[in-house]
């Protein structure tokens, strides 16, 4: 896993700058009218670069200004900035595998489709919680402060306190929810004798401005995907597409589509056909 182990750093004001990133920082800031200056200094974020098995994590930058964030890359003594407007923001995904966390963007940057994924250490994840539930309230206009818990999850109690706890910590207090469907672990037959997931534990939260869905990883370590869980937090108003499909195996499969032919798929058993054909009609007239 993790060779190396830097801390994430808050940076709270320009002159905690690394020297290489300073000089764009600037610029991106004069460019977009910040000025040198600033009334309320944004929410940076310094990675160190580091090792995660065979994966190297550039040196990396995330500021959130309150209309855009950036994210200055340092590749080969080389800065890379994307720049994502707030409103261009398709979805926010946030996963957790044990001690191995990652967020990632996807969105729109003149006219095509990005994506930035960047990496930490869980026992971090405080430095990231304001960060992705400022984003989230900025690219959906949503403005209370605290994460609340609504009783609209009290039928996963007692069977899936995971799901209950993850579901609760995810919906921004001042939403309400207006739909789920929680689909369990599906199987299928693996040479006849054995049982093959093709689908991980998942809820599906719709809400009045952004669609929640959490499910766990499915990696070949089936006992880490256990203490897993990833978090899509996706735009409705980025919603362009919401369809049903069967796959091979007779189950349903939910497509989303979004700004810039961007796809994101979950599957359920044939006994949610009800509930799904409400959830996309809810959708299609949002």
């Amino acid at each position: 896993m993790l060779l190396t182990n830097p801390w994430p750093v808050i940076i709270k004001e320009i002159s905690e700058i690394p020297e290489h990133f300073k000089e764009s920082f600037k610029a991106i800031s004069e460019e977009f009218g910040e000025g040198k200056e600033f009334d309320d200094f944004p929410y940076c974020i310094y990675l160190e670069k580091s090792k995660w098995g065979e994966i190297i994590e550039n040196e990396k930058m995330i500021c959130d200004f309150e209309d855009k964030i950036i994210i200055m890359e340092n590749i080969d003594g080389e800065v890379k900035s994307l720049i994502f407007l707030h409103s261009n923001i398709n979805y926010i995904n946030n996963g957790r595998i044990l001690l191995y966390s990652w967020i990632q963007i996807n969105g729109v940057i003149d006219g095509n489709l990005e994506t930035c994924i960047f990496i930490f250490n869980t026992t971090s994840e405080n430095k990231f919680i304001k960060l992705i539930t400022d984003i989230r309230k900025r690219m959906n206009g949503i403005f209370d402060e605290e994460i609340s818990s609504n009783p609209e999850f009290e039928f996963l109690y007692p069977d899936n306190l995971k799901f209950l706890n993850y579901s609760n910590r995810s919906v921004i207090e001042g939403e309400k929810v207006l739909f789920t469907i929680f689909q369990e672990s599906m199987y299928t037959k693996y040479f006849m004798m054995f049982d093959k997931k093709n689908a991980p534990n998942h809820i599906l939260i719709l809400c009045d401005k952004e669609l929640i869905i959490i499910s766990e990883t499915m990696t070949k370590n089936t006992d880490m995907d256990d203490y897993s869980g990833v978090w899509a937090y996706i735009s409705l108003k980025k919603i362009t597409n919401v369809g049903l499909s069967e796959n091979e195996i007779g189950q349903f499969v939910l497509n989303i589509t979004l700004e810039g032919n961007d796809i994101i798929s979950s599957t359920y058993q044939k006994s949610k056909k009800e509930e799904l054909e409400a959830l996309t009609d809810q959708l299609k007239h949002k």
